[in-house]
């Protein structure tokens, strides 16, 4: 039973594993001084935000009237007195409070209020590239909302180092037992999703993005390192298979969306083994973890080493991975000279 619970909730983690104080900056701005958006070019438009509609943001300036900008030229949008924020296009003072140890967390529902399964993005900065870096955790199903704020976050970077195993090109074509272990997860992840009544990443996000690059490893050689290192995928073990046939079975979209009590249910347990990711990954599956996490985490930052050697000065760059590979990647980065601001978070998932 043990073994079983045990790989019950690997299922889903594997899913995840594949104001602010300003320096040097004038405050934001006051409520009569109208709305800002400042642009990836650093023009600025002072005057009155009239929302967002298909990737394109409506404004009204005071000098040149009405224009429509496309949101991936924006930078951000600085509201009449709010406070900028973690995305603000300006240089934040370090926050006081540590950075946080787990990307990932379940706020269960209590007192008449919904919870939240939410994800950490974190703000830091070079000083000698004057590169701002924002770590950006997911999970790989989630609501549209979630998908559609995580785009906007995304769109206001100049560059977006992407997970995906076999998704940057030039590597090893993969074999058939790599592809059929792919499709195990594939598979797993339509049944979750259709369960839950959510979303998949790839569905809710825009890949097409010129400033997107994949920064991960090649399937065949994934494949070939979880083999030198004695470890697999839950999806090569019996018990997986047999755990998958009740799975599917179960967890039908049809008799989940006939059943809103069990829908909650299982969005509940879900939730709460996904916010166990790191702790697992620390732990018992620590090998497997060095593999899943780790390794591909370098993978990744060999990557951003090339470009902050190569790239111009000054940039946003998002580091968008699913959120149990954070912990490493923060530290890693750190050893590189960054230093962190502050965390925000955003919901994946409501739960009721």
């Amino acid at each position: 039973m043990a073994l079983a619970s045990t790989c019950r909730r690997l299922l889903l983690l594997v899913l995840p594993a594949l104001g602010a104080a300003v320096r040097g900056a004038p405050a934001p701005p006051r409520a009569d001084e109208g709305d800002r958006v400042v642009l990836k070019s650093g023009r600025e438009l002072v005057g009155r935000y009239e929302g967002e509609r298909d990737r394109r943001l409506y404004f009204l300036d005071d000098e040149i009237g009405r224009v429509a900008v496309a949101r991936r030229n924006v930078r951000a949008i600085l509201r009449a007195g709010e406070e900028p924020g973690l995305f603000a296009p300006i240089l934040l003072e370090a926050d006081p409070a540590p950075p946080p140890r787990s990307w990932v967390r379940f706020d269960p529902p209590g007192g008449g209020r919904p919870g939240h399964l939410l994800t950490g993005i974190s703000r830091l900065f070079e000083p000698r590239t004057r590169t701002t870096l924002f770590l950006v955790g997911a999970v790989h199903i989630g609501e549209p909302a979630y998908y559609a704020r995580l785009q906007d976050v995304l769109d206001s970077c100049d560059l977006v180092l992407v997970e995906g195993v076999g998704g940057g090109g030039g590597g090893e074509a993969a074999g058939a037992d790599e592809l059929a272990s792919m499709d195990a997860v594939t598979r797993l992840q339509i049944a979750l999703k259709d369960a839950l009544g959510l979303q998949f990443q790839k569905d809710g996000l825009d890949y097409s993005h010129p400033s997107w690059r994949n920064a991960d490893v090649d399937l065949a050689s994934f494949s070939r390192r979880m083999k030198d290192e004695g470890v697999a995928l839950p999806t090569e073990s019996p018990l997986f298979r047999a755990l998958m046939r009740f799975v599917v079975g179960a967890f039908d979209l049809s008799r989940a969306g006939e059943d809103p009590a069990m829908r909650r249910m299982l969005r509940r347990q879900a939730a709460s083994a996904i916010a166990t990711a790191d702790t697992l990954f620390a732990g018992g599956l620590r090998k497997l973890g060095s593999v899943l996490v780790d390794w591909r985490n370098d993978a990744a930052l060999r990557v951003l080493d090339e470009e902050l050697a190569a790239g111009r000065k000054g940039r946003w760059i998002a580091l968008f991975y699913g959120a149990a590979h954070l912990p490493d990647l923060a530290a890693k980065v750190a050893e590189r000279g960054f230093e962190h601001q502050r965390c925000g978070w955003l919901a994946a998932w409501t739960v009721e």
